[in-house]
């Protein structure tokens, strides 16, 4: 059924009844059968996704609960250097990209909470996700899709510590893995925090933070979106985003966010946490490390930037601070 899912000639009606009986036919095979539908899944995920997004979000969540079955060789190895051609990935480096992208988006997920009588599709989205990942990810607002007590259901914790473990491995260039392991660094989860500041050791030295493409996509992790419903990212993963941005000459450029930034971040309490997420507010510690990154951040900009952009924001930085 997999494959006829994954066949081009596949009607939308044939993959709707493939993908329901896959969902309902996956707890009833072993650990290793499943593991073998792995390469299957993965393979063409992207293009899954670019036909349907309610189909591809539905190949992903099998991917999601095959995942932790999956015996992943030591890093460094031979093996783990042989990883990526194992699984197919070598000859597919846009399904590698979207794989990656998306459990860097797993990894910041955050489940909502309906308001009232809510039902259906979110009306709201998490800190750092758009509300379209989000209904990817919850299975438009599925509660059974990431309630562990259910026989589909997700454990959100451990489907993040597989999915930075995944990340590790050699199926993932260092630049695939760059965000995840960002994002992964910032969890207020210890394990999965330990995870995150490995990855970014390794992987960092793969990513510059002179190429604008990844200066931009961190101000926009940080300031979010609201074309797209995505609300800024929470105070850790600004504060991690902010140290990475005081190593950038590049990013003393974006006068205009680097204002926003001292603007939104000196005036305001700290305490404008991601309300749409149902967080409570930042704890003054967290809102005094996002300010102390601030002012690190600023100073680099004065010692670093170019005199034409000093003079573009001095005096509104002079007037904030």
């Amino acid at each position: 059924m997999l494959k006829q899912f994954k066949a081009p000639s596949s009607t939308s009606l044939i993959r709707y009844f493939d993908l329901l009986y896959i969902q309902q036919g996956l707890g009833r095979v072993s650990g290793e059968d499943r593991v073998e539908l792995l390469p299957t899944l993965i393979h063409g995920l992207s293009s899954d996704c670019a036909v349907s997004m309610v189909h591809g979000a539905g190949i992903f969540n099998l991917f999601l609960r095959v995942l932790p079955y999956l015996s992943l060789p030591s890093r460094g190895s031979g093996e783990d250097g042989q990883f990526r051609e194992k699984l197919g990935l070598d000859q597919r480096p846009e399904d590698a990209a979207f794989v990656a992208r998306y459990l860097g988006k797993v990894l910041l997920l955050a489940l909502v909470r309906p308001v009232g009588t809510e039902v259906g599709r979110p009306k709201s989205s998490c800190p750092a996700l758009s509300l379209e990942d989000y209904c990817f990810l919850t299975q438009d607002g599925k509660s059974e899709a990431w309630d562990s007590m259910q026989d589909v259901g997700l454990n959100l914790t451990e489907t993040k510590i597989h999915a930075c473990k995944f990340l590790a491995s050699g199926a993932f260039t260092d630049q695939e893995r760059y965000f995840p392991a960002l994002f992964a660094a910032a969890d207020t989860n210890s394990v999965i925090g330990e995870l995150g500041d490995g990855m970014m050791k390794r992987s960092g030295t793969g990513t510059s933070l002179e190429d604008d493409r990844v200066v931009r996509r961190l101000f926009e992790i940080y300031f979010g979106d609201s074309a797209s419903q995505t609300p800024p990212a929470r105070i850790p993963l600004r504060t991690k985003i902010l140290t990475l941005l005081a190593k950038s000459i590049l990013a003393t450029n974006y006068t205009d966010y680097i204002v926003r930034l001292v603007r939104d971040g000196v005036i305001s309490t700290g305490n404008r946490e991601e309300g749409s997420a149902g967080s409570s507010s930042a704890s003054g510690r967290e809102a005094s490390k996002l300010r102390g990154a601030i002012f690190s951040f600023t100073n680099w900009v004065a010692r670093m930037g170019d005199p034409s952009n000093l003079h573009a924001v001095a005096p509104q930085l002079v007037h904030t601070l």
